[in-house]
């Protein structure tokens, strides 16, 4: 349960639970909150043996909690694969339109760059509350310089 999560976690996780509790929507992960998916859900890892780490390391940081020697939970233990967001929105990139062609192509960037690429979180930042286009929660100050650095890979300008 998120409750559950939000109890180990300390701050900035508490702040994203409890806005995760308002309405409007301040950010993507009220909406998804909304619809019923849980913190494991995304932090919990999509393939059954991410899941399983995460869930170890969420038994790990809690005995430590209850032995007094934390000193909090890590934020980037697991990191957010694109696996996760795939799990549950494929559809967009299976989907080749003109508003749609940064996730139909974004598999190819990825082959192509490595790590250099883009990733689903570099644009979709499910806790940020920035100004944007908050259709889809995605901050200008964030989209256009990954726009710009495919667009310049491919001699596209």
């Amino acid at each position: 349960r998120n409750d559950f999560c939000a109890s180990c976690h300390t701050q900035p996780e508490s702040a994203y639970y409890a806005r995760a509790q308002q309405s409007p929507h301040p950010d993507l992960a009220s909406i998804h909150l909304a619809k019923n998916v849980k913190c494991i859900d995304c932090h919990g890892g999509a393939p059954p043996a991410d899941r399983v780490a995460g869930l170890l390391q969420g038994a790990h940081d809690y005995v430590l909690y209850l032995s007094g020697s934390y000193h909090r939970p890590a934020l980037t233990t697991n990191p957010l694969p694109d696996a996760n967001c795939v799990k549950c929105h494929n559809d967009l990139f299976q989907t080749r339109t003109l508003n749609n062609h940064w996730h139909y192509y974004l598999p190819a960037w990825q082959q192509a760059l490595g790590p250099k690429a883009a990733a689903c979180i570099d644009c979709h930042n499910s806790h940020s509350t920035a100004q944007g286009n908050l259709v889809k929660f995605v901050p200008d100050t964030k989209i256009n310089p990954i726009c710009q650095s495919c667009h310049l890979y491919q001699g596209i300008r």
